[in-house]
């Protein structure tokens, strides 16, 4: 799933300018343009320990920056990143889940986490 977040809405007026034709005729409508912000996809990373080990520190990177944009320079705060393991967990295969924590971009929103880009903490005996 994608949050939305539109940017206000700017209205657009266009007149003929410059146009001319001896074959056509030119008919103007005017509108508005809303500017809608490009979603940036918190992917954390997988890990592998064993049963007893502390869970490691858990690290993320961000995709779908755009225009020459990086975490650096457009964003600020982190992703708050969790696992469905307990902490008495099992050998097998647990989500680390990735959300936006206290992250922020002006020009971006932040997609909501799902299975398919989750990372896996492997926890082996």
């Amino acid at each position: 799933g994608v949050q939305t977040c539109a940017l206000p809405i700017y209205p657009v007026t266009i007149s003929q300018g410059t146009l001319s034709s001896a074959n056509y005729s030119f008919y103007f409508m005017s509108g508005n343009l809303q500017i809608y912000r490009d979603t940036l996809t918190i992917r954390p990373d997988s890990f592998t320990i064993h049963v007893g080990d502390p869970l490691p520190r858990f690290t993320y990177k961000i995709t779908g920056f755009v225009n020459g944009d990086t975490q650096a320079t457009a964003t600020t705060g982190a992703a708050a990143l969790t696992t469905t393991a307990p902490s008495t967990a099992k050998p097998g295969r647990y989500y680390i889940i990735g959300t936006a924590g206290t992250l922020k971009a002006q020009n971006y929103v932040f997609g909501l986490p799902s299975a398919s880009i989750n990372g896996i903490l492997t926890i082996l005996n």
